[in-house]
């Protein structure tokens, strides 16, 4: 199976890096299935004008929070039972 490249846009990146942090308009570039570069949509667009945009414009995107459901909700809403499948 082939690992297709893209750009990812997203209306609201959500980082928790203090050098990126939350951007507004910004986008992933996702090479060989792994986040390569981030940073304002305009600025990947141009960068990355080869790749094929995935247009998640109003839509908060959150890479950073990997499964973040399944671990923290637990803690912090203990009466919520989550089932994951």
């Amino acid at each position: 199976m082939e690992i297709k490249d893209f750009l990812v846009r997203a209306g609201k990146l959500v980082t928790v890096s203090e050098s990126y942090g939350t951007i507004y308009d910004g986008a992933l570039i996702i090479q060989e299935g792994k986040i390569k570069d981030i940073g304002d949509y305009s600025l990947m667009k141009r960068k990355y004008n080869h790749l094929e945009t995935l247009d998640y414009s109003h839509y908060v995107i959150t890479p950073s929070l990997v499964d973040c459901l399944s671990y923290s909700c637990t803690r912090i809403c203990p009466y919520i039972h989550l089932s994951c499948h």
